[in-house]
């Protein structure tokens, strides 16, 4: 996927109608000057001409997306009423991993 822009996978200048995409975690997260992200290319390929993001995703390496740390309830509350921000402690790769399986929910995905 590193050699390809960040335009649209299957249009007429890329090609890419169907097939496999491989792309490292760091890929994953990357982004361009305009803030167009790998995910989001990578969505929109899986889910393009009515598929609903239904193919196979999965996560070589599994580890180096884990630290998702969810903000628990009350922490984010006692934020609220104090004034603080709630601070997110999860990696950036672990937050693009969980974001495509919200993004794309048909999609079976597997870690290994």
């Amino acid at each position: 996927l590193n050699k390809f822009d960040y335009t649209k996978l299957d249009s007429k200048r890329q090609g890419v109608h169907e097939g496999v995409i491989f792309l490292t975690y760091a890929s994953l997260v990357s982004t361009n000057q305009r803030s167009k992200s790998r995910l989001q290319q990578l969505v929109q390929w899986m889910a393009a001409k009515g598929h609903d993001g239904e193919g196979c995703v999965c996560f070589d390496e599994a580890h180096k997306a884990k630290n998702l740390a969810p903000t628990p309830s009350a922490v984010i509350a006692a934020n609220i009423r104090s004034g603080k921000e709630a601070k997110d402690k999860s990696s950036k790769t672990a937050k693009c991993v969980r974001e495509l399986q919200d993004l794309l929910p048909s999609a079976r995905v597997v870690y290994c």
